[in-house]
């Protein structure tokens, strides 16, 4: 059992399992999903988790080659 990091075992084994030229999408609920992707749902309940402690802890763990924000994330988060 980990520690620490990352525990979501379905997280941490996308993060694993990511290369070069991938993406890893942080998105709400209303985004529509293909059914081809992989998908964790981590909602408990509106708002829970927020935005910045979900890409706050997968940074710790994830090196990132690009970041990408919609135009609307900075008026509405």
């Amino acid at each position: 059992m980990k520690r620490r990091g990352i525990l979501n075992r379905e997280i941490s084994r996308i993060i694993a399992s990511m290369g070069h030229g991938q993406y890893l999408l942080v998105c709400d609920a209303g985004f529509p999903i293909p059914e081809e992707a992989d998908c964790v749902d981590l909602s408990l309940r509106k708002g829970i988790p927020d935005l910045p402690t979900v890409l706050s802890t997968i940074n710790e763990e994830f090196i990132s080659e690009k970041v990408m924000f919609a135009p609307e994330t900075k008026s509405n988060n």
